[in-house]
């Protein structure tokens, strides 16, 4: 969300929205997980890390007044966090869906191909979303640390 804003103050516009939908919807599962019973989280130490790789670029955007600042860091802190994600399905494929990485792959792909402007601030987070996602659905549908595993 905070990479959201930061291409909001940066103007922009409609290309910002993927950006959107990809910061909001982790926020509904959370939400979520206060109503279902069996859910459960817990907040470690390498969560508040990644928390603080945010707060920072909230700052150094507020004294730079540079978005791209924000969204470089917003960008650094979900790679981080995305590592034990990745190596979690590498391992265990079938603990992740295949279509909940291929959606955003697409979502990220059209925003790409909308972009009249190149800029960071336009362009970083769908490249880096494409990316992030590209590395998770591959490893789920094809079951790539299966295979490696086996030979």
């Amino acid at each position: 969300m905070v990479a959201f804003f930061a291409q909001i103050a940066s103007g922009v516009g409609w290309p910002a929205l993927m950006t959107f939908v990809f910061g909001f919807s982790p926020l509904v599962i959370f939400a979520l997980s206060f109503i279902k019973k069996e859910s459960y989280w817990k907040i470690s130490k390498l969560d508040i890390s990644f928390g603080l790789i945010s707060v920072t670029g909230i700052i150094l955007w507020l004294i730079t007044q540079k978005g791209e600042t924000a969204i470089l860091f917003s960008i650094i802190a979900d790679a981080f966090a995305g590592i034990p994600t990745i190596i979690k399905t590498f391992y265990k494929p079938e603990t992740e869906d295949a279509l909940a990485y291929f959606f955003p792959i697409l979502g990220a792909g059209i925003t790409l191909l909308t972009l009249n402007n190149w800029s960071f601030a336009y362009s970083a987070f769908p490249i880096y979303v494409l990316i992030i996602c590209t590395i998770l659905f591959v490893l789920t549908r094809f079951k790539l640390g299966r295979l490696l595993d086996q030979s």
